[in-house]
């Protein structure tokens, strides 16, 4: 029985991440706490690609090669970069934002299910999930053999 309930969460969570790419959104993981008590860390926040940006929205945007960042659209300027600012940050960020870097905007998030997405990206996770599966087939097969005893 325990090995059925976790087959059903895990393959839950798989389609927590995986549905929403059908509709072009981009799940990420909340690392830092700039964003809370709207983004916790570790949630799964889902952004869907646009550069339609206005003030008050929630954008992801690249902050340095590997790096983003989820922080609250604060104005465009008249050169057509964006403020930005975490809305637990006591200051706006010292750099504004290039349309070029904006990834998109986040539709909704998840809270703590971030955590389920980075873990499933580890060679540990990758592994819990593989033997969880060969577990359940291995387990198959016993029952079926010993039936037919």
């Amino acid at each position: 029985m325990g090995l059925k309930v976790m087959e059903g969460v895990i393959l839950l969570f798989l389609l927590i991440l995986t549905v929403p790419t059908l509709w072009g959104l981009k799940p990420y993981t909340v690392m830092s706490g700039s964003m809370e008590p709207v983004l916790p860390i570790g949630s799964l926040v889902y952004v869907l690609e646009t550069k339609e940006v206005k003030a008050g929205d929630l954008i992801a945007f690249d902050v340095a090669e590997g790096q983003m960042c989820i922080h609250r659209c604060l104005e465009r300027k008249k050169d057509g970069t964006y403020v930005t600012k975490g809305d637990a940050n006591a200051f706006q960020d010292m750099f504004t934002v290039a349309e070029e870097q904006i990834k998109g905007k986040s539709v909704y998030a998840l809270p703590l299910a971030g955590y389920g997405m980075t873990f499933l990206q580890t060679p540990v996770g990758i592994g819990v999930v593989s033997l969880v599966f060969l577990g359940r087939m291995i387990l198959d097969i016993i029952i079926d053999r010993c039936k037919e005893i």
